[in-house]
């Protein structure tokens, strides 16, 4: 009887430990997106409908992707790992976070809840979309979350972050191919970018990616924000892949908008265990551009509206003929389109362009960057 008694006792406890969810699941399944209104908290999702930006060739032609024979996904066969803060922002408004995640762990950190709290920010990732998957699922996943999110919940658009979990490929630069949907990154640990760097006789194989398209570079500079947090080097003599990536990649590339910090290795070693203090210091970063952003984002659909067209074609912009032209603002302005021909392979435009920038403005500060890129790209 007592040994009865034991194997019951034992049965019991192990179909107990056989049902305890494991990180990232939810007890009780995921609810559908239309349903989790009012839901705060740590909870599953299954999403509604596709974004509009998920069309499988769009995308391959954003991030210089081929295209896949392989079947399509089924977003019904997607949960989403959700957190929802208990309050919105002061004007009605959450942010929205999206991870590109390693496999499993579409989940934020637990560390990271009360930042989402205190920072009023959901968020949303997909558990299956790690690196096994196509580039052009995982991103199309990603604008799935988006497109949902803004549906669901008053979503501010100016702060919509991603948040990828290494920089192995395409996938892990969508803000830089989706400027217009993710209006700033985090990135923790690793991080590529779309060309090689060399810098002081040193060649970093950085070219993780390839580069984004012109429109979405452009925009990409000027208005969105990245903000890195990488391990310190354990030789402090060497700069690392990813400090140069960021000095002599992001900032000479001439993006207006980048932090970074190097942490002790520790604080940057297992997702769920990443603590809350850098991931809150990058949100403070990214936020403090939300404002400018919205600025920019109402200009630009005013500018684009109907009647702004209409106007425009009856009354020509007025011009001050005394205001002179800035010769440091066009010799900057040519040395981004150089560096752009530079990104593509182009080195015979890029010299022409280098080449006039330091003959017609040779006392600005960019014909002396004009003269540098011209003298690295001497041999190709």
């Amino acid at each position: 009887m007592r040994a009865f008694f034991r194997i019951a006792v034992l049965s019991f406890f192990f179909t107990l430990v056989l049902v305890v969810p494991s990180e990232g699941q939810n007890p009780s399944g995921p609810i559908p997106i239309d349903k989790a209104g009012s839901q705060t908290g740590k909870f599953q999702v299954l999403l509604a409908e596709r974004s509009p930006l998920n069309k499988p060739a769009d995308i391959a032609k954003r991030a210089s992707q081929t295209t896949s024979a392989e079947p399509d996904y089924d977003l019904a066969k997607e949960p989403f790992e959700a957190y929802v803060p208990k309050s919105p922002a002061d004007d009605g408004k959450y942010g929205l976070v999206v991870p590109m995640p390693f496999g499993g762990h579409g989940f934020p950190p637990q560390k990271w809840f009360d930042v989402l709290e205190s920072r009023h920010l959901l968020w949303l990732g997909d558990s299956n979309a790690g690196e096994q998957r196509l580039v052009v699922v995982r991103i199309g996943l990603a604008l799935d979350a988006v497109a949902n999110a803004e549906k669901t919940w008053q979503i501010d658009p100016a702060r919509v972050y991603m948040v990828p979990a290494a920089g192995h490929s395409a996938a892990d630069a969508i803000a830089l191919y989706y400027p217009d949907v993710f209006q700033g990154q985090i990135s923790g640990g690793t991080w590529g970018w779309y060309a090689q760097i060399r810098t002081k006789g040193t060649i970093y194989h950085s070219d993780t990616f390839p580069p984004p398209k012109p429109e979405q570079l452009g925009l990409a500079k000027t208005r969105s924000r990245f903000f890195f947090a990488g391990r310190e080097s354990s030789n402090p003599g060497k700069v690392s892949t990813e400090a140069a990536m960021v000095k002599d990649g992001y900032e000479r590339a001439g993006f207006r908008h980048v932090k970074a910090i190097f942490l002790p290795a520790g604080e940057i070693t297992v997702w769920s265990s990443y603590p809350a203090s850098w991931f809150d210091q990058g949100i403070q970063f990214l936020d403090s551009g939300a404002a400018e952003a919205n600025a920019q984002m109402a200009g630009a659909k005013s500018a684009a509206s109907p009647a702004t067209k209409a106007s425009a074609g009856t009354a020509p912009p007025a011009v001050n003929p005394s205001t002179p032209d800035d010769p440091t603002k066009k010799a900057a302005s040519a040395l981004s389109l150089a560096r752009n021909y530079v990104i593509a392979n182009q080195y015979d435009a890029a010299r022409k362009k280098l080449q006039s920038i330091i003959a017609t403005y040779p006392n600005t500060p960019s014909a002396a960057e004009a003269k540098s890129l011209l003298k690295e790209i001497q041999d190709k």
